[in-house]
């Protein structure tokens, strides 16, 4: 039995998601899980492959319950703005589903993840990735031109988003596991920005000329390797300061991550962590406390290019040509108040070009 649409939802809903479906769904295999969904690939009924995002929302609980109402609620704000987008390099809104389960049915990207792909780009292991048919991405990813494209089209999709016309949509949560490949009838790929649950619209009545300060509930804090430090010293128990320059500040880390196949402070923090602290162990979590901890005595861990003779999975000549994107992106996207980053740190649009 599925999920009783209430009525007030239905009419809420019915303006950006049209009629929601309850479309009949094959589900074939998990693509992935986090603590607010599981993702499935499915068969819809009308014969497309579509990614299925099943909202964790237990049936054992009372849909009324509070636990139950915010989950609900919480899906229905990130379905109503997604349902908004529509660019190439943002994931295609397909429909929102109360039944099997509540969910939204998304445009699937068969290549999975930038980050995945990235992994498979570190080691030998990149001769061999686990998907054989991901081969000759992965081998194009090898290839300096392949990464800078990427990105490209990553400062677009951001782009987009920070000029979007209901409102400038801030992502929050931009990092390689959050985007995706599709294949083109062509063989090339295309990158598509995906999952928009911390995703926040910047009310029109609250924009100012240039980048605008708004605050929004701390929930919308994860990651701090890519999150911009001001974000995290300024943040209350109850509420932080996002802007379209903290997105900026993420999307110069993400230009790390994928011109290094590394994360974001690596392997700088993790060095520095294991020699004041003695241990290899629960190591991630240990460099997010330094992180925070930083930020919040205002003396933050800034994000770092490798150095010239860094060994570090880059593509031939890598290294320089990051050094160059890095001298031109990393010292303005440097720390400081909310209200003075949002006018020094570049907007979307210049960081890729």
């Amino acid at each position: 039995m599925g999920w009783e649409e209430p009525a007030d939802q239905q009419c809420a809903l019915a303006p950006l998601l049209g009629q929601q479906s309850s479309s009949k769904l094959d589900k074939i295999v998990p693509l992935g899980s986090g603590s607010f969904a599981e993702v499935h690939l499915v068969r819809h009924q009308d014969g497309r492959l579509l990614a299925y995002k099943q909202i964790k929302c237990s049936r054992d609980l009372d849909a009324g319950s509070s636990h139950c109402a915010v989950t609900i609620e919480q899906a229905k704000a990130e379905a109503a703005l997604h349902a908004s987008l529509d660019h190439p390099n943002v994931v295609k809104f397909e429909e929102f589903c109360w039944e099997p389960e509540l969910g939204m049915l998304l445009e699937y990207c068969s290549s999975g993840s930038l980050k995945s792909l990235l992994d498979e780009c570190r080691g030998p292991s990149c001769l061999e990735p686990s998907k054989k048919d991901l081969l000759p991405l992965v081998q194009q990813l090898r290839q300096w031109p392949a990464r800078l494209e990427l990105l490209r089209q990553a400062a677009d999709a951001v782009s987009y988003l920070h000029r979007s016309l209901g409102g400038a949509v801030l992502h929050n949560d931009l990092r390689a596991d959050n985007m995706l490949l599709h294949v083109d009838s062509d063989g090339s790929h295309t990158l598509k920005l995906a999952d928009f649950g911390l995703a926040f619209r910047v009310p029109a009545d609250a924009q100012q000329e240039g980048c605008s300060c708004v605050r929004v509930p701390s929930r919308h804090v994860t990651n701090p390797r890519w999150v911009a430090p001001e974000v995290i010293a300024h943040a209350s128990d109850d509420e932080v300061v996002l802007s379209r320059a903290t997105d900026v500040y993420s999307l110069a880390a993400v230009m790390a991550e994928v011109l290094t196949a590394t994360p974001p402070h690596f392997p700088y923090l993790e060095d520095a962590c294991v020699e004041k602290y003695k241990r290899h162990q629960g190591l991630d979590i240990i460099c997010t406390i330094e992180l925070e901890n930083a930020a919040k005595k205002g003396t933050p861990i800034l994000l770092r290019f490798p150095e010239p003779d860094a060994r570090l999975p880059c593509p031939q000549g890598g290294v320089g040509c990051t050094l160059q994107l890095g001298l031109y992106v990393m010292p303005r996207c440097a720390y400081g108040a909310p209200w003075v980053v949002q006018q020094t740190r570049p907007q979307s649009s210049e960081t890729v070009r």
